[in-house]
C-alpha cells in the first residue's frame, strides 16, 4: 500500500486496504458511500484517496494542496447549510444578515481544512438543498488537463432533501466523464435505494482508543492524560470525545464516582447532594449524559468479572475489582437494564430530580445481595 496514504490516516485498515486495491485496479468506480459513525475519519480519509487518485499524495504536491484545502475545480465540497431564514433580530438588515451567514460559513470551512477532525456547526441546524446539488452541473461541465480525476464531496449526505437526492440520482445514472462522487454518511438508512445502488459502499469502523488519543493531542491540543481518558469513553468517534471534553468530561467522570460511592454506602442524602450540580440548570442532556457514565461504570463490573481487561474506567480498575469482591451475587445487568431505562423516559417531560432520585435508589438496590 502507498506509505503515505496509509499513515496519513488513523485506523481504517480496511477501508484502506479496499480503496488502495481499487486504486491499483485503475477501474475506479464513478461513486462511493463512506458509511460510518461521525468522527471516525470518513472526511479524511476521502481526501487521501482524491490525493491518491490522481497521484498527489506527496507533501510537496501543488495539487495534493489545493484538494486539502478544498478548492474547486478539484474538489466540489458539499455539505449541510443552515437556511436562508435569519434567527437574527427583526431589525437586522439584509445585508448584515448576509454577511454572519457567510462569515459564518467561512470559519467553519476553514476550520474543517485546518483539522479534517473537525465537525462543522452552524448556529442553526442544516440540510442539504437541492440548489446546492444543482451546482454540481457546472462544477462538471469544467475541464482541468491536470487531473486525472475531480471530485463531488458530499458531506452527512443524509441530510439532503429527498427532492436533492433525485436531483443527484440524475448525475449518478449519467456520471460527467472525469468525475467521481464521494458521499460520506452517518445514517446510511437516509439515503435512496436507488442512490445506494449506484455507488460502491465503503464501511467504516469506530476507531480504537490509541488512534482517538493521538488525534486529540495532533489537531485539538488536548493534553495527553485527558486525551487518553476522555478516548475511552467516546464509542470510537472524535467528535464524541471532543463533546465530552465540551461537556466538562472530569467533572461528569467525579460525579458518576461519587454518585456510585455514595449510593453504594446507602448515604442517600450525600449522594442526591452530590448530583444536584448536574441538575442545576434542568438540561436534560446533561442527567443523560451522567446516566451513559453510570451505565459504562456497571458495564464495566461485568467485563471485569468476565476477567476481560478493556474497561473505560481504567483508572478506576481497583475501585471496581473491590465491587466485584463486595457485591459478587448482586444482580448488575438487572440495575443495568434499569438504568438504561430511565434513560431512555428523559424525553418523556418526567421530572429530572424523580429520576435522579431513581438513579440513586436504584444503585443502592444493589446492596440487597451484597456482602
Amino acid at each position: 500500500m502507498n506509505k503515505k496514504f496509509s499513515e496519513n490516516v488513523a485506523g481504517q485498515k480496511y477501508p484502506k486496504e479496499r480503496l488502495f486495491k481499487i486504486w491499483q485496479s485503475k477501474a475506479i468506480p464513478h461513486a462511493f458511500i463512506f458509511s460510518g459513525t461521525q468522527g471516525i475519519g470518513k472526511h479524511f480519509t476521502a481526501i487521501n484517496f482524491i490525493k491518491l487518485i490522481n497521484n498527489a499524495v506527496s507533501d510537496d504536491s501543488i495539487i495534493g494542496k489545493k484538494i486539502e484545502t478544498l478548492q474547486e475545480p478539484y474538489v466540489k465540497y458539499i455539505f449541510p447549510q443552515p437556511g436562508s431564514k435569519s434567527e437574527s433580530a427583526e431589525n437586522e438588515s439584509k445585508d448584515k444578515k448576509e454577511k454572519k451567514a457567510s462569515d459564518e460559513f467561512r470559519e467553519q470551512l476553514d476550520k474543517k481544512i485546518k483539522n479534517p477532525y473537525h465537525k462543522i456547526k452552524f448556529e442553526k441546524s442544516g440540510t442539504i438543498k437541492i440548489a446546492a446539488i444543482r451546482e454540481i452541473k457546472k462544477f462538471a461541465s469544467l475541464s482541468f488537463d491536470d487531473l486525472n480525476y475531480r471530485v463531488v464531496l458530499i458531506s452527512e449526505a443524509e441530510l439532503m432533501f429527498e427532492e436533492a437526492q433525485n436531483a443527484l440520482l440524475k448525475s449518478l445514472e449519467e456520471p460527467p466523464p472525469g468525475v467521481i462522487f464521494i458521499l460520506l454518511t452517518n445514517n446510511l438508512n437516509k439515503l435512496l435505494p436507488t442512490i445506494k445502488s449506484r455507488c460502491c459502499l465503503i464501511n467504516f469502523e469506530p476507531l480504537k482508543v490509541e488512534d482517538i488519543s493521538k488525534i486529540l493531542q495532533k489537531y485539538f491540543e488536548v493534553d495527553q492524560k485527558t486525551a487518553k481518558q476522555v478516548s475511552r469513553f467516546s464509542a470510537g468517534s472524535v467528535t464524541n470525545a471532543i463533546e465530552l471534553i465540551e461537556n466538562d468530561f472530569k467533572f461528569f467522570l467525579e460525579k458518576t464516582i461519587s454518585i456510585l460511592r455514595y449510593s453504594l454506602a446507602l448515604k442517600i442524602h450525600s449522594a442526591i447532594k452530590e448530583i444536584q450540580p448536574v441538575l442545576k440548570d434542568g438540561n436534560p442532556a446533561s442527567i443523560r449524559l451522567l446516566i451513559e457514565m453510570i451505565s459504562i461504570w456497571l458495564a464495566d463490573t461485568q467485563r471485569n468479572k468476565a476477567q476481560i481487561d478493556d474497561i473505560h474506567f481504567e483508572d478506576y480498575k481497583e475501585t471496581i475489582e473491590k465491587f466485584n469482591l463486595r457485591f459478587k451475587d448482586a444482580d448488575v445487568q438487572k440495575i443495568l437494564n434499569k438504568i438504561n431505562y430511565l434513560g431512555s423516559i428523559i424525553d418523556n417531560n418526567i421530572n429530572l430530580n424523580i429520576i435522579s432520585l431513581n438513579i440513586i435508589f436504584e444503585l443502592a438496590s444493589l446492596r440487597e445481595k451484597g456482602v
